[in-house]
């Protein structure tokens, strides 16, 4: 029989293995802002969530759409958001009091055309509100779940340390990277020119039952890829200046995405695990929020 003395010791090992473990993912989150979970969906849910998106689909006259707010809308996409896998990895990253945002969405052969973020501010500027963290810490995260074979060759392109200034890029590299988010410069991308990102970013090829997770900021694009890509977004973070604006800004400031209330079922499984936040919206404009234009909208309106 083993001792007392050589168990003890061998659970202090192990918790110490993996609280490293733990340390290892938040660093390379803070660092890179990004992390890669790998098929975290088994393969019999990727079946029914695939056969879900293809039943959404046909209501759609277009052959590729997305549908904003669409997993809170459509209850068959419900059990995603309680994932262990995810949520346990999201608590590493964020710390234990987190809870789901409403910001999310369904993509079905849908991929973003530009370089871009996900964030209230979609430039940097370190007078802008999702840019300043004095007061309190940025802590949210979006997690995309991929569910397409991997012969299809789909894969994401993201720019490791463009969420902040973070010690990942030197202050030149990521202030030349935010630049090439502009307008300008993403339209001469798509007429032809060289994509400069495009040669600077890190491509993840992902498997069925892939996540990844990402701090909005962090610039990224969806690259070319053949038949069919399923994939839907969802949100999570700590409930701070940072959640509500974020939040407030999808919910109610963004008129043209169309939320609407979180079912009373869905919040209520949310208030079960601990995941629900307040509703309630928390301002009427946020500073140098990027709003949509109707160019924008139009473009837009092609994938919907």
């Amino acid at each position: 029989m083993y001792s007392r003395m050589w168990v003890i010791a061998a659970l202090t090992e192990t918790i110490k293995t993996k609280n490293k473990a733990m340390s290892d993912l938040r660093k390379e989150f803070e660092q890179k802002g990004f992390v890669v979970l790998k098929q975290v969906i088994p393969q019999e849910e990727i079946e029914k969530y695939v056969a879900a998106l293809k039943e959404v689909g046909k209501s759609k006259k277009k052959e590729s759409w997305t549908i904003p707010d669409g997993v809170v809308q459509h209850q068959e996409f419900w059990p995603v958001l309680f994932q262990d896998k995810v949520t346990n990895a999201v608590k590493e990253i964020l710390g234990d009091d987190i809870k789901f945002m409403q910001h999310n969405d369904l993509h079905y052969g849908y991929s973003s055309f530009a370089w871009h973020r996900d964030s209230i501010n979609r430039y940097y500027d370190p007078k802008l509100p999702d840019w300043q963290e004095d007061d309190e810490p940025y802590q949210t995260v979006r997690c995309g779940f991929y569910l397409q074979p991997e012969e299809q060759n789909f894969e994401l392109g993201v720019l490791p340390g463009s969420h902040r200034m973070s010690g990942y890029l030197s202050e030149e590299e990521f202030l030349e990277e935010d630049r090439y988010l502009t307008h300008f410069k993403n339209l001469k991308t798509k007429a032809g020119f060289k994509d400069v990102l495009k040669e600077k970013a890190e491509w993840i090829r992902t498997q069925p039952g892939d996540c990844v997770i990402f701090d909005p900021r962090l610039i990224h694009t969806g690259g070319e890829f053949g038949g069919i890509k399923y994939s839907f977004f969802v949100a999570y973070g700590i409930e701070n200046r940072h959640f509500k604006e974020h939040y407030t800004y999808y919910r109610h400031l963004r008129t043209d995405l169309k939320y609407t209330p979180i079912p009373a079922e869905l919040k209520e499984q949310l208030k079960e695990k601990g995941l629900y936040a307040s509703e309630e919206k928390y301002t009427d404009k946020i500073e140098g929020a990027w709003i949509p234009s109707k160019v924008f909208e139009m473009v837009a309106n092609l994938f919907n």
